[in-house]
């Protein structure tokens, strides 16, 4: 745990779980404890609460595998001024929110050769916390009960992981391609929080020819993985991108802000060409285009992957039909498709 904030402001937790920051600490007591356990998976029931509460919290409450806290609140003396003033600087909206800034899961990496691939997956005892996005995206997906580490393709993982990892310029330096970081309700959906974490690092699910799991970085200029051909087209039609009066003209993005203190923050994209379609904007009014990606740590990631969204939102579309070379196109996601008449190759997403 690096950091506690408590009520939104930034608390010192002593290693026994006591804040000793004003105004929880007090001479010769304190009305805060915080305890904490990183979801190793070698978590056990809290003693506090089978203590306090034994007909609802057994041992068998473990939480194992799971980022967790306990805090316990004290109430001041009531019966004196002093301690009914502090009550109410204490707890006047009520308990306050607490929130722990941490790195916590630790997530298989391919790439190391000190980690076994067919480890059970509840006993991660080789693993190591990371951030990359692609590792990420398939620790969560791993975790689906009908999946195991032999529905993955780790050698391809490992290839994106590398390039996850690769530097790539931003205004004011460089940074690492795709990170991951954030948190989601239990109670979520299991596969919207996996295409919330998938779009904010800028990857998608593909299967391999044997039908193994996939997960690959999405490119500004993807490689074509077949051509088209007039030879094998019968039928092309095309539509130049949506009606201008629905086209999005206007793209704002909002994203999981550590300068915000790790909530979704809005990025100003005031003098950003591409995010504003003067033009448009000026003959049709905004079209808004919101982009949210409530993984992704970084504004220049978000940007990146928001001005690919946007330009695929207004981009053209089309359909063709073709003879019996279209079957090669079975699971494939982008390609060539040439059109004699225009003299032109488009690269599409199919």
């Amino acid at each position: 745990v690096e950091e506690y904030h408590v009520g939104g402001r930034p608390v010192t937790v002593d290693p026994d779980g006591v804040v000793s920051s004003p105004p929880w600490a007090r001479t010769n007591t304190n009305y805060l404890t915080i305890k904490s356990k990183v979801g190793d998976g070698t978590e056990v029931a809290w003693g506090d609460l089978m203590s306090d509460f034994p007909n609802v919290w057994t041992a068998d409450h473990r939480c194992r595998g799971i980022f967790q806290s306990l805090a316990r609140f004290r109430v001041p003396p009531l019966d004196t001024e002093s301690g009914n003033k502090l009550f109410q600087k204490l707890y006047q909206g009520g308990a306050p929110d607490i929130m722990a800034t941490a790195r916590v899961g630790k997530i298989y990496d391919p790439r190391d050769p000190a980690q076994d691939p067919d480890e059970d997956p509840l006993n991660p005892a080789t693993w190591q916390w990371t951030d990359n996005g692609i590792l990420c995206a398939a620790h969560i997906m791993r975790a689906y009960p009908d999946l195991t580490s032999a529905d993955f393709d780790w050698d391809f993982i490992a290839a994106e992981a590398d390039r996850a990892d690769a530097m790539v310029a931003t205004l004011t330096g460089m940074e690492r391609r795709a990170r991951c970081w954030g948190v989601w309700p239990s109670e979520s959906r299991r596969g919207e929080t996996m295409q919330q974490v998938l779009d904010s690092i800028g990857a998608e699910v593909v299967l391999s020819d044997e039908g193994l799991i996939r997960i690959r970085l999405i490119d500004d200029e993807p490689t074509p993985e077949i051509t088209f051909g007039s030879k094998h087209i019968t039928e092309l039609t095309w539509k130049s991108g949506p009606e201008a009066v629905e086209r999005p003209n206007v793209c704002r993005i909002k994203y999981y802000s550590p300068e915000r203190g790790y909530d979704m923050g809005e990025i100003n994209m005031s003098g950003i060409a591409w995010a504003h379609i003067q033009e448009e904007i000026d003959r049709y009014g905004e079209k808004i285009f919101d982009v949210e990606l409530p993984f992704c740590p970084s504004a220049s990631q978000a940007q990146r992957i928001a001005r690919r969204l946007f330009l695929q939102a207004r981009a053209d579309a089309g359909a063709i039909k073709t003879n019996m070379a279209g079957v090669a196109a079975w699971g494939i996601t982008y390609a060539d498709i040439e059109d004699d008449d225009a003299e032109e190759t488009m690269l599409c997403r199919l």
